[in-house]
């Protein structure tokens, strides 16, 4: 969702009120995986700050992470939209229920992560929560959907963790339950769940399957298939790299004025499409928006660029970050440059699979 309105470099962090206390060495090397489910799965968080005037306060949130932010949406008017600030360090607590229907039975207190965070401030109205979050829209009040103040609270340093990724047995014995969790840490891939996989699966099967049927109905109406999904989609054209033959997929695209760019997502597949192999070989193709068919030259977007772009993509369709989890492999991230190039591929060429 972008950095900061107005953050230059980061000062040291300030203290503040709630923030986990230095606990030394860590007593279990608990699993980044089971932290970032746990936040994934869970929904109320306690956010704890410092106003302008000193004054420590605390506030209880309704959330969804989109990637690795934590992300809320508050009235404007709200104590959290009057007195954060962007770049301000919080605190965050995210109660996590454990034992099931036995905590109905049995006094089973809830685990719990805590971590300090750095606040990312969308003024009312800037942010289309039903594009970032479809959990984040389903818990906000509908009076609130598009008129209240969007916080990102972006977490850094540790996450201290009590009774997450151990058994409620061990949840008894704090030198068993705490435990710290570099944040840093890369967050693992394959974190899907049974269903998740199911779903991508599915959708890759479809993909296969429809694509023909798909570039035959973006051309028939020229684009007005993708509306009703509020997707830009396009058809890109590339000439293959070992049969020398056009092949023609379809694609979401995004843009920022005219810059178009697209992703080797695949669908959150192990291996890079097609189509990404064919433009490596060679960048001349054609692509087609709305019935307008434009040539393109291909170029891959440098690390620091792409991951510009990365958080763009994801803010636009929040999917991106499922695909991102289901494989370890990385997403380049490619501009399509207007050019005038008359030995670009034509737009006639076979479809494939929309990867």
């Amino acid at each position: 969702m972008g950095e900061p309105r107005g953050t230059g470099e980061r000062s040291d962090p300030e203290p503040i009120a709630g923030a986990p206390a230095d606990m030394g060495d860590p007593i279990l090397s608990s699993r980044v995986d089971e932290v970032w489910r746990a936040l994934d799965e869970a929904s109320f968080a306690v956010v704890a700050f410092v106003t302008p005037a000193g004054e420590p306060r605390t506030s209880g949130v309704a959330y969804a992470m989109v990637e690795e932010r934590m992300v809320v949406v508050t009235a404007a008017d709200s104590l959290k939209a009057r007195n954060l600030h962007d770049g301000q360090l919080v605190s965050v607590t995210v109660p996590v229920r454990r034992g099931g229907v036995l905590s109905l039975l049995f006094p089973i207190p809830p685990a719990s992560i805590t971590f300090g965070a750095r606040t990312i401030v969308h003024e009312a109205g800037s942010v289309d929560i039903a594009v970032l979050s479809r959990k984040l829209f389903s818990l906000v009040p509908e009076q609130r959907r598009n008129a209240g103040a969007v916080l990102e609270f972006v977490p850094e340093g540790t996450f201290v963790t009590y009774g997450v990724g151990v058994s409620l047995r061990d949840m008894r014995d704090p030198t068993l339950a705490l435990a710290r969790v570099p944040v840093a840490q890369p967050r693992p891939m394959g974190r899907l769940s049974r269903r998740e996989r199911g779903l991508l699966l599915l959708h890759r099967l479809l993909d296969k399957w429809l694509t023909p049927l798909g570039v035959w109905l973006l051309r028939r109406t020229r684009g007005g298939l993708a509306r009703p999904w509020k997707a830009d989609v396009l058809l890109l054209t590339t000439r293959g790299r070992r049969s020398g033959r056009e092949r023609t997929v379809v694609l979401q695209y995004f843009s920022d004025g005219e810059t178009t760019v697209v992703t080797a997502a695949n669908d959150g597949g192990d291996t890079y499409p097609g189509w990404y192999h064919n433009l490596s070989a060679d960048p001349s193709a054609w692509i087609e928006v709305d019935g307008r068919r434009t040539a393109v030259q291909a170029e891959e977007l440098p690390v620091d660029e792409a991951a510009v772009w990365w958080s763009r993509i994801v803010e636009r369709d929040p999917s991106y970050a499922r695909f991102r989890r289901a494989t370890k492999r990385p997403f380049p991230v490619l501009r399509l440059a207007s050019v005038t190039l008359d030995g670009a591929p034509q737009a006639s060429g076979e479809v494939s699979a929309s990867t």
